[in-house]
């Protein structure tokens, strides 16, 4: 979008009322208005990076390449600068840990213990008050900067996971790992509101029939620097159609459900653009959900997006694809919300209804290092990614890519973006190869050492990989990760022909309460990841021994912290004696250390339902195979007739105390 387009849009804006108060913008646009991985410094000269797995945070001299790194705590996710502190949140400690810099040296200055799996930092411009979103807390908290006293608590509803703050200061915004979790905080009155995000329509595969998509969001927000809107990434999936069955004594030949065209397929990644007031107030009546599609690596371009931010011009965005290794580089539209309208009319109408009503946005493609999932910028024109595989930092390219989408000389890429090129002679064996006139990261840099072992690291690249043909049909942008979020659960129930299934996580060791899947029909993990890669998501090649390194990740990830996780309280204990009793009956099939006796049994019109763990069970809302149970409490209801064990003679003080020592496992 340029100059003029954004005068447009602001006096479009300003003519319908949206825009209704000053003071709404950045004093510096460079300033980060949502929770990222990596941060920069103040004098914009070096640059801070969350390191999870090996429990440090990173500064990165810009001009020197010096690196230095520094001991935090367990799994620090995401930092936010606050003036000349950085806060980083632990998501493995319940805590938050600040950290100041001398002359290029960080320090460990102290922790603020918080709630269960905090993830989500981000500061106002002025450094003088944090936020952090305990994503199984249920909460968000704000923090004094000068006291590093907790001054408010929020309750949030679906996992309060991903942060924005509005220019202004008054509206914080919030995003879950459940689906269509968006949620606008009035700072002013401390008020939450549930926003939701905007419906979406796809199209059946075998009806052409318009389908609603489920909606999640899927990274860090941000917000435009003059406050204008709000950016959302985003996953729409269609889970309502039917999934065939694949193959499993032919999984080699690829293809299978959850792949398709892209008028058809399934998942599709975006950016939801919402406008706000200068104050912060949104106005859902203004939104455009922009459609992720590339082109580099010789191969479309897609998936769930990690991390979205604004350019501090305000007129792109940078938008990262953790599993596709690669960020796009949007326009931003002129108006927001006038395109959308028109795909609404268009899905609308029979039968002119093409496929998704999302707008597809011009669009330029950097292929970067693996896993990117955080964007920092140094200038107007300077942005930096950060690799969470590759434990690096590179420079994004942000000038090479803003004058693609210009439009320069004629060849098309992905959203009709014109791509530099000399002449060439399409008939030379082999065929045309275009990777070679990609955009890519320039001047990586380390920031830490890999401490997984090879066999970890290469199955946790496949697990999350959308480009990687060996796991997924390039285009389809699903992954395993795509369902099973953080290796855990999406909060969705999928049709299939055989019968709605719920999701389940894959956090703990999946392989002690093995076979897997909802009924008893898969003998390991690795068979899993060979019919899923190979006969839904449409690999085309994936070999055993691969699949034996993505089922090694799945059984090294660990079990969620649950927010009473260990608890031995008194509710706790009488519902264990509940769990434990003969009457009840729930320990005759939930045993042992991994609340499994790994048999089948015949319930709830299901036959063959391999007993799940209870492990971390608090974490992988809904419940039941359909997913037709939100809560514990609603499965312990729903068992009353004794279908499964027998809560029937019990009051309802007991089903609480029951209750209570399910979310303590």
């Amino acid at each position: 979008m340029n100059s003029a387009g954004n005068f447009l849009r602001i006096t479009l804006l300003a003519a319908a009322g949206v825009l209704t108060a000053c003071g709404g913008s950045l004093d510096d646009a460079r300033t980060p208005t949502g929770s990222s991985s990596v941060v920069a410094d103040s004098s914009y000269q070096a640059l801070y990076t969350a390191n999870p797995d090996q429990g440090t945070i990173s500064r990165l001299d810009i001009a020197s390449g010096t690196v230095t790194e520094v001991e935090v705590g367990l799994e620090p996710v995401r930092i936010a600068r606050a003036g000349n502190l950085f806060f980083a949140t632990l998501r493995g400690e319940r805590a938050v840990a600040v950290l100041s810099e001398t002359d290029g040296q960080l320090r460990l200055e102290e922790r603020i213990e918080l709630g269960a799996e905090p993830f989500g930092v981000v500061a106002d411009e002025d450094g003088t008050t944090v936020w952090v979103a305990n994503q199984l807390g249920g909460s968000v908290v704000e923090i004094d900067v000068a006291s590093r006293a907790v001054t408010r608590e929020f309750t949030v509803a679906g996992q309060p996971r991903f942060l924005a703050l509005h220019p202004s200061g008054r509206h914080l915004y919030v995003g879950g790992a459940l689906p269509n979790a968006l949620a606008d905080i009035d700072l002013r009155t401390g008020e939450v509101n549930a926003v939701g995000l905007p419906e979406n329509t796809g199209m059946d595969p075998e009806t052409f029939e318009p389908v609603v998509l489920s909606g999640r969001v899927t990274g860090d927000l941000s917000v435009a620097s003059d406050g204008t809107a709000l950016a959302v990434p985003t996953l729409y999936v269609n889970n309502v159609s039917p999934v065939g069955p694949p193959n499993p004594d032919d999984v080699s030949e690829g293809g299978g459900g959850y792949a398709g065209d892209n008028g058809t397929r399934r998942f599709n990644g975006g950016v939801v653009l919402i406008v706000t007031n200068a104050n912060g107030t949104l106005r859902t009546e203004y939104t455009d959900t922009l459609s992720l599609d590339g082109f580099g690596g010789n191969q479309s371009v897609t998936g769930y997006p990690s991390a979205v931010a604004f350019t501090p011009d305000t007129e792109n965005l940078v938008v990262t694809l953790e599993g596709a290794d690669a960020a796009l580089v949007l326009d931003v539209p002129d108006s927001i919300g006038q395109q959308n309208a028109q795909n609404r009319r268009f899905a609308s109408m029979e039968p002119e209804f093409f496929g998704s009503t999302m707008t597809f946005a011009s669009t330029a493609t950097v292929m970067t290092g693996s896993a990117p999932r955080g964007v920092a910028f140094l200038g107007q024109d300077q942005a930096f990614v950060h690799n969470g595989f590759d434990y690096s930092v590179a420079d994004l390219q942000l000038s090479a890519a803003v004058d693609q989408i210009s439009g320069n000389n004629g060849f098309m890429g992905g959203g009709g973006v014109a791509v530099d090129m000399p002449a060439m002679d399409f008939e030379d064996e082999g065929g045309f190869d275009s990777s070679e006139f990609d955009l890519r990261t320039a001047d990586a840099v380390a920031v830490s050492d890999e401490i997984l072992s090879a066999e970890l690291a290469e199955g946790r690249r496949l697990f999350f990989s959308t480009s990687n043909p060996s796991m997924a049909l390039p285009g389809a942008g699903v992954s395993c990760s795509s369902c099973h979020f953080d290796v855990r659960n999406d909060g969705l129930t999928w049709q299939f022909d055989e019968g709605p299934r719920q999701t389940p996580s894959l956090a703990g060791n999946v392989s002690e309460t093995a076979p897997v899947t909802w009924v008893d029909s898969v003998p390991t993990v690795m068979d899993e990841v060979l019919i899923t890669s190979q006969g839904r998501m449409g690999g085309e090649g994936l070999e055993e021994s691969e699949a034996v390194l993505v089922a090694a990740f799945v059984d090294s990830t660990p079990l969620p912290d649950t927010p009473m996780r260990g608890s031995n309280s008194d509710a706790v204990q009488r519902g264990k004696a509940l769990f434990d009793s003969p009457e009840v009956g729930c320990a005759d099939c939930h045993s042992g250390e991994t609340y499994s006796d790994d048999e089948p049994y015949d319930m709830f019109g299901l036959n063959d339902v391999r007993t799940r763990s209870l492990r971390g069970i608090a974490a992988s809302a809904p419940y039941l195979h359909d997913g037709s149970a939100p809560t514990l409490r609603a499965v312990l209801v729903a068992v009353r007739d004794g279908e499964m064990g027998d809560t029937g003679g019990l009051s309802d003080a007991d089903i609480d105390d029951l209750e209570a020592y399910l979310l303590s496992l």
